[in-house]
């Protein structure tokens, strides 16, 4: 078997991992304005003289954000059988791509349409898995 062959196959898989880590990457960055935003909290804390009623005020606020933080960050999971079912989306594409890659034309054109529609779907479907989300428990029924 020639490596070439598998070149769309690894493109693809590339591809759909770099979306990962960008959709990731962006989950962190978007999360991180809770953090910057205590921070600036405390540095406006500690510019407040001691027992000024502000002060107390904003320690109480700055507490129950920790608190609430915490809360959802111990609850929040990652989804990663999303993710894999994003990369298989992926995968697919890709596979549905190669006879177009390697024909010279003619009706190998028309996997272009649905090798599109499995990388769309693969990566817009599988990247928020990597998102940290608080699921809804399933309640027991009697």
């Amino acid at each position: 078997m020639d490596f070439a062959t598998w070149i769309p196959v690894f493109t693809a898989l590339i591809g759909g991992l770099a979306a990962g880590v960008i959709a990731y990457f962006t989950n962190r960055q978007t999360s991180r304005d809770v953090r910057t935003n205590l921070r600036t909290d405390a540095e406006l804390m500690q510019l407040l003289p001691e027992g000024n009623l502000g002060r107390a005020a904003l320690n109480d606020h700055i507490n129950n954000r920790i608190t609430a933080l915490c809360q959802y960050e111990s609850n929040a999971r990652r989804d990663f059988g999303k993710f894999i079912a994003g990369m298989f989306f992926v995968i697919v594409g890709a596979l549905f791509a190669m006879p177009i890659v390697y024909n010279d034309g003619g009706w190998t054109w028309m996997f272009a349409l649905p090798a599109a529609m499995f990388v769309i779907v693969g990566v817009i479907g599988g990247t928020p898995g990597l998102r940290k989300t608080v699921r809804e428990q399933p309640t027991p029924t009697s």
